[in-house]
């Protein structure tokens, strides 16, 4: 367990970084502890080694200078500032996700002296854990069933749309057929346009304005049904 987590001190404060992976990630939770506070926060494997490179960079710099940093990862933004107060100079770390907050702040050794050593640590305790390689295994089709058939019909996810009755007008496809709970329908969400309006949205502006709206949503599949349905 020890080649997992690393300690650290600076002034009256300590610090710890634990290694987690999981099948496709690697985390790294950096706990803060001072005499009357704890404070917690977990960073990626990618966000870890952007903040040892912030580190670096704002040892290079004598004097009371402050500098800003900003990087997002997957659904959180993290801010990096060399600050200073009447103290000394430090480093704050700020991980936003949502509406929560989480704080980590290290202040230097002594006064000029950087946190270079610091982010070296950092940096070996990252790249001494073992890299997993995720291998997806290729999934095995029914035994006859035909390649073409499988593309085509993934278009709608689910092979029971062979079931389904449809209409096709042009380019428009119309499901006529009973819709049921375990149908198609039943596990797809249905937006409507008011008709007679100037303009009508493509099928391009839907799937832009859906990826904006649902930022936390992957892999969404979007189609067009008919003149004002999506």
């Amino acid at each position: 367990m020890k080649e997992n987590i690393i300690y650290f001190a600076v002034g009256f404060k300590s610090y710890e970084i634990e290694r987690y992976t999981s099948s496709a990630e690697e985390w790294f939770e950096w706990t803060e502890r001072g005499r009357n506070l704890i404070r917690r926060t977990t960073f990626s494997r990618k966000m870890m080694m952007w903040l040892c490179d912030n580190l670096k960079e704002a040892s290079r710099v004598k004097g009371n200078y402050v500098k800003r940093w900003k990087s997002k990862d997957q659904f959180s933004e993290t801010f990096c500032a060399r600050n200073y107060n009447r103290f000394g100079r430090y480093i704050t770390i700020i991980r936003v996700q949502g509406r929560g907050r989480s704080v980590i702040i290290v202040p230097e050794v002594t006064f000029n002296s950087g946190w270079m050593d610091i982010a070296i640590k950092i940096e070996r305790f990252i790249n001494s854990g073992a890299r997993r390689n995720v291998y997806n295994a290729p999934k095995v089709v029914e035994e006859g069933l035909l390649y073409s058939n499988t593309v085509r019909n993934h278009k709608w996810a689910n092979r029971e749309m062979n079931a389904a009755e449809t209409q096709q007008e042009g380019d428009i496809i119309r499901i006529t057929g009973e819709q049921t709970h375990n149908g198609l329908l039943g596990r797809c969400l249905v937006g409507i346009f008011p008709e007679g309006t100037s303009e009508m949205a493509t099928l391009s502006e839907v799937r832009k304005w859906t990826s904006n709206s649902w930022k936390q949503v992957k892999g969404t599949n979007i189609y067009e049904m008919d003149q004002n349905r999506f």
